[in-house]
């Protein structure tokens, strides 16, 4: 009687021998990609990952310069790495006092918030906007509550004027 049950016994643990390699060998695969998609996912997730910034370009005058975003540092607001306004134009090197100057915007679609009739930013108001190290888009403090013309996605450019007139004078000339 037992060589009747130990046969039956021998024979199931000789097949979970046999498949255990293969079984181990799955649960070792599905587990490399579970860490794989999961270091993939925090890199997408990750909005101040310098190696998906975007450049603004700050012209002040005569003068401009390219500003990689990825080479500055950003704070993480949810998904938006935001870097200051003036740690922008300050990257620029271009000489002009910061917090004295006057500011427009340039959008990937060539919009401006001056050519909607909203005024230059002044740099008191420059030092409470950021833009994200990602898409460009302006972000701005909302205690300012800004006209939605400031709301600037996709900018490329930043522009800096030494007066209030955008450098045009007194009489738009």
């Amino acid at each position: 009687m037992d060589r009747v049950i130990a046969e039956p016994v021998r024979r199931t643990v000789s097949r979970m021998v046999a498949v255990a390699p293969l079984l181990g060998f799955l649960l070792l695969a599905f587990a490399v990609m579970a860490v794989s998609a999961g270091c993939q996912d925090g890199t997408e997730l990750n909005p101040c990952d310098p190696s998906r910034a975007v450049s603004v370009k700050v012209s002040h005058g005569q003068d401009s310069a390219q500003v990689d975003l990825g080479t500055l540092i950003g704070s993480r607001q949810g998904d938006y790495c935001l870097v200051p306004l003036p740690d922008v134009v300050d990257a620029a090197h271009l000489g002009m006092d910061v917090a004295g100057s006057f500011y427009d915007f340039v959008g990937q679609d060539g919009f401006q918030p001056t050519q909607v009739e909203c005024a230059l930013i002044d740099g008191d108001t420059l030092a409470r906007g950021s833009v994200d190290m990602r898409t460009g888009t302006l972000v701005w403090d909302e205690s300012l509550e800004l006209r939605g013309c400031y709301s600037v996605t996709h900018a490329i450019g930043i522009l800096v004027y030494d007066d209030e007139n955008g450098g045009l004078g007194t009489n738009g000339n």
